[in-house]
This record gives structure tokens, sequence and C-alpha cells, in this order.
């Protein structure tokens, strides 16, 4: 009775504690950061080898001046030059497979020292400012084994764009109703990398003029804008902390390292013109890029075209060429081995002469049988022992046990209950605290269900 008292008392104190839990309970629908990869190195992560040139593409095309080195498959110098001295003082590497020759126009190159990976048959159609400046590659220029390496780093950047758009998103861009900005505020959130989503819609909206975007971030912050929006698209300058992508051109501190915190991954397929100054990681693998106006950073694409505006390569950790190695020759393969002649098969051995066979032993005489013994005599019987008496009994029961035993088995049969088993009001008890439990559950389930459809109404 005491044990059944005391946690009929202890109830009533477990649902007050179940309410406060549901009420009070931390429900977090803020952005998290992803720590796959260290936020400060993601573009690296990203690009591989392509960190090294500032244009890595398939076709590009150069009809307008240029600070970058580049490594194309196929060159179109249509005017104008290009070249770096926005980097790291170290010598320029540049891949080209082949350059197109029917445009009359030499691919001029400026700025720090370059090295020239292409084919022997191209160096006629390329100059510099001051030709001491150019190193042409040695050994194994060919057009297929650069066009190897400059597949290689496409297929890299392939492979981590689609990487990217496989996490989901962990940030968001909000449009503030009074002035008319979309705004990403990550200054309250924790180092990371933060992944958001756009669309079609979005993308218009953020990229409809310049500085529509305003981005608010920390040092140790880096953003993958994962884009699906397919066709012809424009990209305006965005603002970071306060300042223009326009202010992001030159290799004064700290340009490089904003520059290479924003991605912008494009997942679809079309053309994009940068209208406006645009800084960051270009993913665009599947689309053609026209410059109207200069940008600075890294494109991966399909294409470039510098065109009216100019794109820069500001990178201050660019690493020196190398000369690219000969691929390994196939090995010879193994002559066969001819095959061993067949022995020749062993002569039968001559069967041998069946022996000749024993003469049967002398058969023995039987034994004569022997005489039967007599049998003994039976012993006389014994007789049986007399039977004993048998004792008294003895009185087993007590008849005042017998009398008390009556007693106690009549008051169990008159009450119907035992010492230990609650009353009824008692049980009645019982029962309701239960429900009461059972009420304070759907009470708590309620009260999540709301506060989880209020976040998702605020996300």
């Amino acid at each position: 009775m005491k044990m059944i008292w005391k946690k009929q008392k202890a109830l009533p104190a477990l649902f007050f504690l179940i309410l406060v839990f549901c009420l009070y309970m931390p429900f977090e629908n803020g952005a998290r950061a992803a720590s796959t990869t260290d936020a400060k190195s993601m573009y690296s992560y990203v690009l591989g080898d392509a960190v090294n040139y500032g244009i890595v593409a398939e076709t590009f095309t150069l009809n307008g001046d240029a600070e970058t080195n580049l490594a194309a498959k196929n060159l179109v110098p249509k005017s104008s030059q290009t070249g770096n001295n926005l980097t790291n003082d170290v010598q320029q590497g540049f891949l080209i497979g082949a350059i197109d020759t029917s445009t009359g126009h030499n691919f001029h190159i400026k700025g720090y020292e370059a090295l020239v990976h292409c084919a022997p048959e191209y160096k006629n159609y390329i100059s510099a400012d001051d030709p001491k400046k150019i190193t042409f590659c040695s050994d194994n220029c060919s057009t297929e084994n650069i066009n190897k390496k400059i597949n290689a780093m496409l297929d890299h950047v392939s492979a981590r764009s689609g990487e990217l758009a496989g996490h989901a998103a962990n940030a968001k861009i909000e449009e503030n109703p009074y002035s008319q900005k979309y705004v990403l505020d990550l200054t309250d959130e924790a180092d990371g990398i933060y992944y958001v989503n756009v669309d079609k819609d979005l993308y218009d909206g953020i990229m409809s003029q310049a500085d529509k975007l305003q981005i608010q971030k920390k040092a140790d912050q880096s953003i993958v804008f994962n884009v699906s929006a397919p066709g012809n698209l424009t990209m305006q300058k965005y603002s970071i902390n306060n300042q223009g992508t326009d202010s992001l051109l030159s290799n004064a501190p700290g340009s490089s390292e904003t520059t290479r915190s924003i991605i912008w991954n494009f997942t679809g397929s079309g053309s994009i013109s940068l209208n406006g100054s645009v800084s960051g990681v270009l993913l665009a693998r599947n689309y053609d890029v026209t410059t109207y106006s200069t940008g600075s950073g890294w494109i991966a694409s399909r294409g470039v075209t510098i065109s009216s505006g100019e794109w820069h390569n500001t990178y201050n950790k660019l690493a020196a060429p190398t000369e690219p190695t000969k691929p390994t020759e196939p090995t010879k393969p193994t002559e066969p081995t001819k095959p061993t002649e067949p022995t020749k098969p062993t002569e039968p051995t001559n069967p041998t002469e069946p022996t000749n066979p024993t003469e049967p032993a002398n058969p023995t005489e039987p034994t004569k049988p022997t005489k039967p013994t007599k049998p003994t005599e039976p012993a006389n019987p014994t007789h049986p022992a007399e039977p004993t008496k048998p004792s008294n009994p003895s009185n087993t029961r007590n008849p005042s046990s017998q009398q008390h035993s009556h007693q106690t088995l009549q008051s169990v049969k008159k009450t119907g209950q035992h010492d230990n088993v609650p009353a009824t009001g008692d049980q009645e008890g019982l029962l309701g605290n239960i429900l009461v439990m059972a009420g304070a559950g759907a009470a708590c389930a309620l009260i999540l269900l709301k506060r989880r459809r209020d976040a998702m109404k605020r996300s």
C-alpha cells in the first residue's frame, strides 16, 4: 500500500516535467555548417589541378584583353593579348592543345614569364612582349598529351560539381521587402561550408540588377550556390560584406581570399553572360561563358570568350608549371609457350603365370563325447518369520490448529481479498493517473507538432 501511494504521488510531478520539456526543449532550425572539407581549402578541393589556371575550357576565344593564364584544348585568337602579373610572382603555365590559325592573329602573351605547352607546329603562332620570357615545353608536347591533361581537369571539376549539388541546403537567401534586396547573412553562424539552393526564379531575382544580392559572411566561411537554372543566364555584380565584387579585381590584400570563398556551381547547360563584375569560382562545365564586364577568380566551362570585359586571375598561391610526363608505354605481350609433346604410351606388361593349386589337408578325427555329471540335491526350505504387529496410529493434527486454519479460510472467503491487494479506491486513483499521463503525452505531441510547423513556416 505504501509503495502504490508513493507512485501515485510521483505521477503528477512527472506530468509537470513532461510539459516543461515539450515547451522549452531545444528546437533547431538555423543554418549549420557542413564540415566534410575545410572551408578555407574548399576551392582547391573542387578545382584540383585547375586551381593553377584562371580559365580551363574546351574552347577559349580571345577577342579582348585579359589578365590570366589558361588551359584550353582549342584556342581562337582574334585580337588583343593575355598574360598575368596579378598573381604571386611565378612563371605562368599555359596549356594549348591546338590554335586556330585561320584568324590571322597570333596569340600574344604579356606579364610574368610563361611556360607554354603546345605542339611544335603552333610555336610560330605565339608571340610575346619579351620573347625571352617565353619558354616552350621540350618533350611530350603533342596535342594528344596536352588534351589528356585538360580533359582530366575538366572531368575532375565535373565530378566535384555533381558532389556539391548532392549536398542538402543548410542556408537560405531571404528577400528583404523594404530594401528589395536578397540577403544571405551568415555572420551569426559557425565557421564552415554553407550550401544554398538557387532555382530559376530565385536566380532571375538575385541577378536582375547590380548589387541585388548582398552577402554577409565571416572569413572562415565558404558558400556554395547550387544553381539549377538551365538556359541563357546573366550574372551581375553582388556585394560581400558591403563591398561590391568589382573591388576584388586586383591583387589587393584579402581580395584572393574573399574571391575563393564564393563558389557558383551551375548544374544545367546553356550560356552565361557576365554583365557585371563577378568574382568567385565558376563551375559551368556545360555552359559557354562570355565576359562583357571584368571579373576575377576561376572559370571552368565548355567555352570561354573574352569580349568587352576582362578576366583576372588574382590567385596568390599559384604554383609554377611543370613539364607534362610522358605516358607509359604498354608492355609487350608475352609469347605463348610451345605445347609439350605427348608422351609415348607404355607397353603392356606380360601376364603372370597362374600358380599351382595347393593340395587339401587330411581331415581330423572327431573327439569322443564326455559323460554328464550328476544333478545336485535341492536344499531344505526356510520357514518365514513371524509378522510384526502394527503400532497405534499417532494423532498428527492439532485440533486447535485445525480450528485456526478454518477461521482464516472463512475470513478470506468473506473479504475476497488479501491484505497486500489495494482497495478499490486505490485502483481507481491509479487508473486516473494513467489517464493523466496519456493526456500529457498527447499534449506534448501537439505542442511539438505546432512548433515544427511554425519552424517550417519561418524557413
